[in-house]
């Protein structure tokens, strides 16, 4: 079975989320919490996930060590837990991916995602789903993934939805991804 959604959400929404079968779970971390599990909100259904991963990033960009060196970057080390993530996750139907907020962290590894499954459809749903700010220092990783060029043609289309996203208008953002989804059709 291939993965057919993509949800991003807020600690808050994760924990109280039932899912469906076959559904697996990033839990992305402050380093507050530390790497100790036991210190999550605990999930209230964590018997309905198929497979549970924890990745413990803050949401920063290089800039931000400057001023709080304490706080934990977004580095090859995660990415590789990150793709290794990806390889185990895309074989289950849905895929949820939740931090704090769900704005940014999440939204930037579930993107990542959508590209690694070379699935436009899903990247352009999650575009849409809520209000997302997909922090570009997790983004910039998506060379590491080693994916097929994206479509040439494609590259200003993109660009335009993310600038949209950034922007907050839904309905622009909507008509964004529905151009994009059109001339990746072609």
């Amino acid at each position: 079975m291939k993965t057919t959604m993509i949800k991003v959400m807020s600690c808050n929404e994760a924990v109280r989320t039932k899912p469906e079968p076959n559904t697996a779970l990033l839990r992305i971390l402050d380093s507050e919490c530390g790497s100790e599990i036991r210190n999550l909100t605990p999930l209230n259904h964590p018997e309905s996930y198929s497979f549970i991963e924890h990745l413990t990033v803050d949401d920063i960009i290089p800039s931000y060590l400057e001023y709080e060196p304490e706080l934990v970057l977004f580095e090859t080390r995660h990415f590789e837990q990150l793709r290794a993530f990806f390889e185990i996750a895309e074989n289950y139907e849905t895929v949820i991916f939740h931090c704090s907020a769900g704005i940014s962290r999440s939204s930037a590894m579930a993107i990542l995602f959508a590209r690694y499954l070379n699935r436009l459809d899903l990247e352009c749903v999650i575009c849409l789903s809520h209000w997302i700010r997909p922090n570009p220092w997790i983004l910039s990783f998506e060379k590491e993934l080693n994916l097929p060029c994206f479509p040439e043609h494609l590259i200003p289309l993109r660009k335009k939805l993310y600038q949209d996203v950034e922007a907050g208008d839904k309905e622009v953002v909507f008509q964004s991804a529905v151009k994009l989804l059109k001339a990746s059709s072609h």
